[in-house]
């Protein structure tokens, strides 16, 4: 999924589970941030005590030299074990619980699967963090792997070659052509069978329709606004379970059909600019199609506009720094609000979230993927 999905659409399904905006915006932005927390190190302050940060995701598409760094680190899996795995292919077991015996080979048992045990334990650890002052981060954070299972699933976070794939098809059923097979044999995200590199950003996008052939020469059919609304349901009964607000209860017929909507209207290739369609739809901006909390005003989307790196990001706001990367001989000044500031309690919640699922679920389930 996209910031489309993990940014506005799940501030969307926040504010319809009860969460007040400011709430939201926390959940949301921390659901973004998933994808561009992209760099880890150790921030240095003048009181000489540094702050560990992770990165719980990598370089896909390099646009530079300091990019295609961070893009080199998806040919090691050690990184990708603690990155692809616990933050966008969560492993499903064969859809099998801890206490089941699954014989498949360790590579098949970390393949993703949407709404998972482990999902579910994922998912339980999280709301027993509520009341924890990142709890809000940490949702976030858990509602963007959770979301991904609806759309990840089938392939393995991790580089190997069970994610390699046969013929591809897009929309009305036309295979690729030869021309973009090229392209796609040529770029960067399909040079490694990582997650779900070498069909692109098919399984990402809400109004696609497509086909693969997967490694055991089986015709795979995915209708992505069908599988985005199911996440859409899903997620929406994860917010009530963490609020408390109740069970099994289901997204209105009126703000279903809005999301549908939005995902069967908003096809732009580009991400942002669907993203951008988003805003207008929250802000009553788009005909007769609104959310049942109502249309934002300006000040509420001024709020929510999420900027990932530089002035008006969490990092700026923790560190006064502009800057997209630090340097080992980079000093900060410390002070009592970067403790309560966003940045420092998303990536307190990653760490968090990271060692729960490798550290605790993982091992509940048998799972190890350095086997």
């Amino acid at each position: 999924m996209q910031i489309d999905f993990h940014h506005t659409c799940t501030y969307a399904l926040a504010r319809l589970t009860g969460f007040a905006h400011g709430e939201a915006r926390i959940i949301a932005y921390s659901a973004q941030y998933v994808d561009d927390a992209k760099n880890e190190g150790l921030i240095n302050f003048n009181n000489h005590e540094p702050y560990n940060h992770i990165a719980s995701a990598h370089t896909v598409v390099p646009s530079n030299w300091e990019e295609l760094a961070g893009f080199r680190e998806n040919l090691d899996n050690a990184k990708n074990e603690k990155a692809w795995l616990p933050f966008h292919f969560l492993p499903g077991n064969g859809g099998l619980g801890a206490q089941e015996i699954n014989t498949d080979p360790m590579v098949r048992r970390l393949i993703c699967q949407p709404d998972s045990h482990l999902a579910a334990r994922m998912n339980e650890a999280c709301i027993n963090a509520r009341n924890q002052p990142n709890g809000l981060h940490r949702l976030g954070i858990t509602a963007h792997v959770y979301a991904d299972t609806f759309t990840h699933y089938g392939f393995v976070g991790l580089d190997n070659p069970i994610n390699k794939v046969g013929k591809l098809f897009r929309d009305t059923g036309e295979e690729l052509g030869q021309f973009l097979e090229k392209i796609l044999k040529s770029s960067f995200t399909s040079s490694l069978p990582l997650g779900h590199g070498m069909v692109l950003v098919l399984p990402d996008q809400p109004f696609r329709v497509w086909s693969y052939q997967d490694r055991d020469g089986n015709s795979v059919h995915r209708n992505n606004t069908e599988n985005f609304l199911h996440a859409c349901q899903r997620l929406f009964e994860l917010f009530h379970d963490y609020r408390g607000t109740g069970q099994g209860i289901s997204l209105s017929n009126e703000d279903k059909a809005s999301l549908q909507w939005a995902f069967s209207t908003f096809t732009d290739e580009n991400e942002d600019v669907r993203h951008s369609h988003w805003y207008d739809l929250l802000a009553g901006n788009v005909g007769d199609h609104l959310f049942s909390f109502g249309a934002l005003g300006p000040d509420e989307i001024a709020s929510l506009h999420y900027v990932a790196k530089g002035e008006g990001s969490w990092k700026f706001f923790a560190l006064a720094t502009s800057d997209s990367k630090d340097s080992p001989s980079d000093s900060f000044t410390w002070s009592d609000a970067f403790e309560h500031s966003d940045w420092k309690r998303f990536h307190d919640a990653a760490k968090e979230h990271r060692d729960e699922v490798l550290d605790r679920i993982l091992k509940e389930f048998s799972l190890d993927p350095t086997a």
